[in-house]
């Protein structure tokens, strides 16, 4: 086989890959946010009494940045999750998270 014959098949392996890689991580991504918007309306309520104990904020205020302090935390966990995770599968057509 020459060059210009190996090359279609080493082309449509490295779409393939990439596009493999590409949906799995961008599926994950979008998992993990749904996910961490459902932790927070999970813990929301004891998140406020947190932030509203801690900050001696009202209760708007407390409600809305506990809100905001869970989806990050949550999100950093399972980005923290997704490295270790999708990071092998990912890395095999040389892509990164």
């Amino acid at each position: 086989m020459s060059i210009n014959g190996s090359t279609p098949p080493l082309l449509g392996f490295a779409m393939w890959s990439g596009f493999r890689a590409g949906f799995v991580a961008t599926t994950y991504g979008l998992a993990s946010w749904i996910l961490a918007v459902a932790a927070a309306l999970a813990f929301e309520r004891p998140a406020t009494t947190m932030v509203q104990t801690i900050g001696r904020l009202p209760a708007p205020l407390g409600a809305t940045i506990g809100f905001v302090v869970t989806i990050v935390v949550a999100q950093a966990l399972f980005s923290a999750a997704g490295y270790v995770a999708i990071r092998p599968i990912v890395g095999l057509s040389g892509e990164a998270l």
